[in-house]
């Protein structure tokens, strides 16, 4: 065993994305199969059947209402069962979900009992599988494994839209049953998987279980039980763990205190989740093909594969562009091709609906946004929240962004079938210029308020904002303060942060608050960012 088996239980893991992806995005096309309208929407007496918006709001939002719950609660359901016991509790509720939604006769309040269970369920699989990842992983590996994760979901995503659009000329149940079923399969390969997977060292330890946690240590490093490595695997987390508790627990009330700046630091990383929302990225993925459908476009569910294989290709890119340019000038550049991106798609789709020409450009232009997405505010929105926020504080300061991104999520989920159905506001093709609205805002919040942080480590951070250093002169400040941190110039304050840290903002992870969310997948566990 050693580093192989742990980086392949790591990866492994990581398919837990793939049930967030394909259960969030799959429901858009179930929407538009004729039996699925028949069955849980309402048919006129010429016989067309739809499902109204109303009822799309709650079918499609439910979801997100238990990722919420699920987010906010995993890390103290890991702290009193473990992670692999709640993994696997987790799982055993997406399959019962999965089996209620597949059963589901007539009434679509069975549809809506099954998503609460998947979306709870894949709240918790977001945060207990990068926590585990976190640990578990080898340093240098960590940002590659974690990442996988994010590519999970991106993959998840592309597969339901194959899957619906292989099924949707079939007849019947057959054609909406199979692609949720499908995810039966996959949630059962994952329940194998973390039976034989072993549990956290660190929730070993914490229960005071040393032989057990010796255990966990040896059988993910491949080391012997009495081996060296082993026994400074187990000091160090019984280190940390004395620390921990002689130093006392942080206070989400800390995290809205103006001292450190922290209370302006809070707000940047609750707008800038709240930011990632309101690009308008779910709507495509959620409610896409009724979009293209009202578009006029003939193959709606050919769209959503092209728009999905553009985001899971796109993903990958921006792991990279966000080290090699920076975070604020990924963040800027990517909502100003966002807002052209919503502002065309809006004009054609309004104007000239119908054309066979003004389709192609349609399909083009919701491209160019997800693509700008997927390698911009997608990741490096998590990976800015991570790098926010001093140590003591990370983990609950995280958790109410995170909890911003969710709020969000279920707002949008709840109010877009309401606003751009004909049943109801009627916006149609016009909510991409309230997506462009929203966009230009969060481009200038971030250009005027969102500092570079990329390669500072988290003193330097601190003191990026102790300084008020404005946000667009902060790339010149960061250039400096990398160069002395390379340049070892920088030892003697550092340390002397640290030192005061200890009596002033003592540093404290704790399981029970390390937070989740939602779409693009949160990978706050790794220090000092959310590397994807």
């Amino acid at each position: 065993m050693g580093k192989n088996f742990t980086l392949t239980l790591c990866f492994f893991q990581s398919l837990a994305g793939l049930l967030f992806g394909w259960e969030q995005s799959v429901i858009s096309g179930l929407m538009l199969m004729p039996d699925f309208k028949e069955r849980f929407g309402t048919c006129t007496d010429n016989g067309t059947c739809a499902v109204a918006s109303q009822r799309q709001s709650v079918i499609t939002g439910i979801f997100s209402v238990g990722c919420f719950i699920g987010a906010l609660i995993s890390g103290a359901l890991a702290g009193k069962i473990g992670l692999r016991n709640a993994n696997l509790f987790s799982l055993i509720l997406f399959m019962a979900g999965i089996a209620i939604e597949t059963s589901a006769q007539n009434t679509y309040a069975q549809l809506v009992v099954g998503r609460v269970l998947t979306g709870y369920s894949v709240g918790c699989l977001s945060g207990l599988v990068p926590t585990f990842q976190a640990e578990a992983c080898p340093p240098k590996w960590r940002g590659v494994v974690t990442g996988s994760f994010q590519g999970c979901v991106t993959l998840g995503i592309f597969l339901a839209n194959v899957v619906n659009k292989g099924m949707n000329t079939y007849k019947g149940a057959t054609s909406w049953r199979v692609p949720i079923a499908i995810q039966l399969a996959f949630g059962l390969l994952l329940f194998i998987g973390f039976v034989f997977s072993p549990e956290s060292p660190t929730y070993f330890a914490k229960r005071g279980e040393t032989e057990k946690c010796r255990a966990a240590i040896a059988r993910l490093r491949g080391t012997d039980l009495d081996s060296a490595e082993t026994e400074e695997f187990f000091q160090n987390i019984q280190v940390r763990q004395q620390q921990e508790a002689a130093l006392g627990d942080s206070t989400y009330r800390e995290c809205f205190s103006p001292n450190g700046r922290i209370l302006f630091r809070t707000a940047i990383g609750c707008i800038i989740q709240i930011g990632q929302q309101v690009t308008g990225i779910n709507f495509f993925f959620s409610y896409g093909a009724q979009f293209f459908q009202n578009a006029g476009l003939s193959d709606p569910f050919l769209v959503q594969i092209i728009l999905s294989a553009v985001n899971l290709a796109m993903t990958f890119p921006g792991m990279y562009v966000m080290y090699a340019v920076g975070r604020r000038n990924v963040m800027i550049w990517g909502a100003v091709v966002m807002f052209i991106g919503q502002i065309i798609v809006g004009f054609i789709g309004h104007f000239l609906a119908g054309e066979s020409v003004a389709g192609k450009v349609l399909i083009a232009f919701s491209c160019v946004f997800i693509a700008a997405f997927a390698c911009t505010w997608g990741p490096v929105a998590w990976v800015v929240t991570g790098e926010t926020f001093p140590t003591r504080l990370a983990a609950k300061c995280v958790t109410i962004a995170t909890a911003s991104n969710w709020g969000m999520n279920t707002i949008i989920a709840f109010v877009v079938p309401i606003v751009t159905q004909e049943d109801g506001a009627n916006l149609g093709p016009m909510i991409c210029w309230v997506w462009a609205g929203f966009i230009l805002a969060i481009g200038v919040f971030t250009f005027f308020f969102v500092p570079e942080t990329k390669g500072l480590s988290i003193e330097s951070i601190d003191d990026l904002y102790h300084a008020r250093i404005p946000a667009w002169k902060s790339a010149s400040w960061n250039a400096q303060r990398r160069a002395e941190q390379d340049a070892g110039a920088h030892d003697e304050s550092v340390h002397a942060h640290k030192l005061k840290n200890m009596v002033d903002q003592p540093v404290k992870i704790d399981h029970k608050h390390l937070p989740d969310s939602g779409h693009a997948t949160p990978l706050h566990n790794l220090s000092p960012t959310n590397s994807i």
